[in-house]
């Protein structure tokens, strides 16, 4: 966070640091995590990693696919440094496959408008509004960890609990971006595997097509969020979790297109 004042970038914490500050403490209630996320503006990005590198941080752009440079690719690197060890993640999109970027649609100004202050180790930064850290929780989850993040799980149910939620700009907010499916099948599980507060009107509003949200019950259940896959199955789990998290069907189809085009690209192009 000095390193980001120091050349007058501003930032957001994410993920388990931002928690850290907003929904946990350091005493009783430790919020365990690996690594830590910050979300900074794209016209940054070369100033940021300049001034990382002149600090001695390793600068790592992540496996790309082939033909397909990092940055363009996944929209996140990760900083690492010899002395302290524990990664930083730079983020300058909330989204990392490429795929979802198409057809998932984030209002970045509105999100950095309604950011809060916070304070980290003495030194200010934002954190995001209560309704994005949210969405955004129920998006990571989904799609990052395909339902099997038990502390995502925890982090979503104390922020239900903590924080003073306004429904209607977050049901606006998953609207507009695509994410009412995401965000209505993210905290169903929620409830069915640990409970919430979250009204029940907020499921009706969110709600998607009576076949897709039969066809979530049916694959998108706690049996499911908490059994594991690898290879093939693994690989398959994920896409069709996607298509079924779209809020449009079209959007199903593109995710599968763009996924299998991609997929070809990378085995034959050498």
């Amino acid at each position: 966070m000095a390193i980001l004042q120091a050349i007058e970038t501003p930032a957001i914490l994410l993920k388990g640091a931002a928690f850290s500050l907003s929904l946990y403490n350091f005493t009783d209630n430790f919020r365990a995590m690996g690594d830590i996320d910050i979300l900074i503006h794209e016209e940054d990005l070369p100033k940021v990693v300049q001034a990382l590198a002149d600090h001695g941080y390793l600068i790592d752009w992540g496996r790309p696919f082939k033909n397909e440079s990092g940055p363009a690719f996944s929209s996140e690197l990760t900083a690492t440094h010899p002395e302290y060890k524990v990664p930083v993640d730079i983020h300058w999109q909330l989204l990392n496959h490429l795929w979802l970027r198409q057809v998932i649609l984030l209002d970045y100004p509105a999100i950095w408008q309604r950011a809060r202050p916070a304070t980290a180790e003495g030194h200010p930064t934002l954190i995001l509004s209560a309704e994005d850290t949210l969405l955004h929780a129920c998006s990571h989850l989904a799609f990052h960890h395909f339902f099997s993040s038990s502390k995502l799980y925890k982090d979503i149910g104390l922020l239900v609990q903590k924080e003073t939620l306004d429904w209607d700009l977050f049901i606006q907010t998953a609207g507009q971006s695509r994410l009412k499916t995401t965000a209505y099948c993210t905290l169903s599980l929620v409830r069915s595997l640990h409970g919430s507060q979250v009204p029940e009107t907020v499921f009706t509003r969110l709600m998607p097509s009576a076949l897709r949200a039969r066809l979530i019950q049916v694959f998108i259940n706690p049996a499911l969020a908490q059994s594991s896959a690898s290879g093939d199955r693994a690989l398959v789990k994920s896409i069709f979790i996607e298509m079924l998290l779209m809020d449009r069907w079209r959007d199903s189809i593109k995710i599968l297109v763009k996924f299998l085009y991609i997929g070809i690209h990378n085995r034959i192009i050498p």
